[in-house]
């Protein structure tokens, strides 16, 4: 073979060798871009799914953040309701407690029944000492219950600034109702206690509560079927005695403690903490000794 030929055949192979390596070349830094364009994909698709997961994430705990305050201010509200209620019923609830509590602390310290009932039982005084004993408990009932009525009574007794209230009007409601104490005398169920709640007012919550003289001429018809056992147990010789007296007289000073937060009234409520306390005034009359 010519020289020249060989020569010729030696370059068209270098050259198409040449173009071979170029091509496979090019093959190659397709495939690696490729691949590399498929990892970034992927890695952009991972960082995007983890932006979501987080977004997801963040919208969640917004939602619940929202839930939260939607709830701790309906709670507030709830809070701020129960407290207006209260103040709003705390004075005619202070003065009646602590009407009750005199009235408890006179026949067992002062002596009021032993004075006026026992010694002439049908005399006017010993009807008015049974009659304004039995309202005063009647009055108090009557002002629990509007309060009751009006205010929200799981917000009123869950409510940290009105737990300590609601816990003091269960707690002497309970007491007038145990039928472990005293053999049942002076027992009152809470229904009971509702029902001479409901005569006191007979146009219903929001009006005024029938007065003393109007208690006195419905007695009999209206208010004796639900306090005639508590009427005849104010005759017994050791009614002063009474160990449900004892414990009504004491939480209701608690509960006038709770209810007088500017202490105006502290030495009224202070004397019926004492189980026994000693007498300071002479009855005189009902009135007199409240």
């Amino acid at each position: 073979m010519e020289p020249e030929v060989l020569a010729a055949i030696v370059g068209a192979l270098a050259s198409a060798g040449v173009a071979v390596v170029a091509a496979l070349g090019s093959a190659v830094v397709a495939v690696v871009g490729l691949i590399g364009s498929r990892r970034a994909a992927a890695k952009a698709e991972e960082a995007q799914r983890s932006l979501e997961a987080v977004k997801g994430e963040q919208n969640r705990e917004l939602e619940r953040l929202k839930d939260e305050l939607t709830r701790r201010r309906n709670a507030e509200e709830r809070r701020q309701g129960a407290l207006g209620e209260l103040d709003r019923h705390r004075e005619p609830l202070l003065l009646a407690t602590l009407d009750l509590g005199r009235r408890i602390r006179n026949i067992r310290a002062d002596r009021l029944l032993e004075a006026y009932v026992h010694p002439a039982p049908h005399s006017r005084h010993a009807k008015t000492a049974r009659l304004s004993t039995l309202y005063r408990f009647a009055r108090y009932w009557c002002v629990v219950e509007s309060l009751y009525d009006d205010v929200h009574m799981l917000a009123f007794e869950a409510s940290g600034a009105t737990r300590s209230v609601s816990g003091a009007l269960r707690e002497i409601g309970r007491v007038m109702s145990d039928d472990n104490l005293d053999n049942k005398r002076f027992m009152v169920w809470r229904e009971e206690q509702r029902a001479v709640a409901e005569l006191l007012r007979p146009d219903g919550s929001g009006t005024p509560m029938l007065g003393y003289a109007s208690f006195v001429a419905e007695f009999d018809t209206a208010f004796a079927p639900w306090l005639e056992d508590f009427h005849e147990a104010l005759n017994e010789p050791d009614a002063a005695e009474s160990e449900r007296l004892a414990s009504l007289q004491y939480r209701l000073g608690e509960l006038a403690a709770l209810l007088d937060t500017r202490k105006t009234y502290q030495p009224q409520w202070q004397v019926l903490y004492d189980p026994a306390p000693a007498a300071t005034v002479e009855p005189d009359s009902p009135d007199a000794s409240s």
